[in-house]
């Protein structure tokens, strides 16, 4: 039914106009003289190549639609290639591929039919990103780092000038944790991999503040200070385990004591251990609990660890000891629960007899912190967990690149 219908008139710049169909077949010999048409019969590739660049020039000169889908039509039956999905690409495009040495590979098509010539190009990549921050932070890199002529000092000089760029960077979130991170690496290579949990701690605390010194407005048992002072005698009015000043005067102690004591006298060891807890003399309390059944000696236990606030390293301590992921674990990384170096410390320094809790209480620290952004400070716990590194394609590794979230 092409061929049957009824002609009409169209407007003289369209191809049904009278001038364009009489000059017509002179410019569609003209296009298959260009395209070389009469030499298609050489291989089905070339056919189709052909053929597509014939229609994309009829297009060109203002052939409509269901001209130029017949004799797409006519051409996909002669040559016994028309398919149902369009090619991924019409036209001959540039590709590129990088080598293994450093190289950048280009293919350039030749678009001229009767060349049909292609270009190779190979760049170095070291030329082309010589000007590039990145490249001159690969020359700086002291590696690889198992070659046999690399000297200890120079892996460790490197890494002190990233830990000063990590601190002096103001667009980096977390730069004490960078710093931190690098500083550890630092000290597996003086130590030939050999640390301990001490030694950890030991640099946790030294990062914890500039001058190595750790506050907390909460009172603590722990010195975190290098020095050794002498000890000072406790305050009146001070309790001798927590640290706390109680509000109960000397006084008011002593008279604590004797009602503890004519409790115990009359047999009423319930009622004394709760008044030695409610009158902070914890050290009684503990030790008549200790002879008393477990569910007392719990209850003194929780009471007196109530005394600590979360964001004390004791608290942290007693928990984990208890056989529980601390508390901190879930919520640190904020002002409440304060700096997350001390809290670790204290896990590192007192490992406790299941080492599958101390395990997962540290890695439960390292995804709370790697939660709130603080990925330096979470792949810190990582390292010191033993999380093995994952790949970059699995989302639920932990650690893949130090520094660098994957996720």
């Amino acid at each position: 039914d092409y061929h049957e219908r009824q002609y009409r008139p169209e407007h003289p710049g369209s191809f049904h106009s009278e001038e364009n169909r009489k000059s017509l077949p002179g410019r569609m010999k003209s296009i298959l003289m260009e395209t070389n048409t009469g030499n298609l019969s050489r291989s089905p590739v070339q056919v189709s190549v052909q053929v597509r660049l014939f229609l994309l020039r009829l297009t060109s000169l203002g052939v409509c639609h269901d001209t130029c889908h017949f004799l797409h039509h006519i051409s996909g039956h002669g040559a016994g290639l028309q398919t149902s999905a369009p090619l991924k690409y019409s036209v001959p495009h540039v590709v590129v591929s990088f080598g293994p040495a450093g190289q950048l590979i280009r293919v350039t098509p030749g678009f001229s039919i009767q060349k049909n010539i292609s270009q190779l190009e190979i760049h170095s990549l070291e030329a082309i990103l010589s000007e590039t921050q990145e490249q001159q932070e690969m020359r700086d890199f002291p590696g690889p780092l198992t070659r046999e002529d690399l000297h200890k000092v120079d892996a460790i000089e490197f890494a002190h000038q990233k830990a000063g760029i990590c601190m002096r960077d103001s667009k980096l979130h977390d730069k004490s944790s960078g710093a931190l991170l690098w500083n550890l690496l630092i000290l597996l290579c003086r130590q030939n991999g050999q640390i301990v949990g001490s030694d950890i701690a030991e640099l946790l605390m030294q990062s914890s503040h500039p001058n190595g010194s750790w506050e907390s407005e909460a009172p603590t048992l722990i010195d975190f200070s290098e020095g050794t002072t002498a000890e000072a005698p406790p305050q009146k009015g001070e309790d001798l385990l927590t640290g706390n000043c109680s509000s109960f005067s000397s006084e008011t102690s002593q008279k604590a004591l004797q009602s503890y004591t004519q409790l115990l006298l009359a047999g009423r060891k319930k009622e004394a251990l709760e008044s030695a807890m409610s009158s902070g003399l914890w050290g009684h309390a503990l030790f008549l609990a200790s002879k008393m059944d477990s569910r007392s000696y719990t209850t003194v236990l929780s009471r007196f660890t109530g005394q600590l606030t979360a964001s004390d390293p004791l608290q942290t301590l007693f928990q984990l000891l208890s056989g529980r992921i601390p508390t901190v674990a879930t919520c640190c990384g904020n002002e409440k629960s304060g700096d997350w170096r001390p809290h670790l410390a204290v896990m590192l320094s007192n490992e406790t007899g299941d080492p599958a809790v101390h395990q997962k209480a540290i890695i439960t620290m390292g995804d709370t912190l790697a939660s709130k952004g603080l990925i330096h400070a979470a792949h810190m716990c990582y390292l010191t967990a033993g999380v093995p590194f994952g790949l970059f394609t699995q989302k639920a590794d932990r650690l893949v690149l130090l520094g660098s979230s994957h996720r």
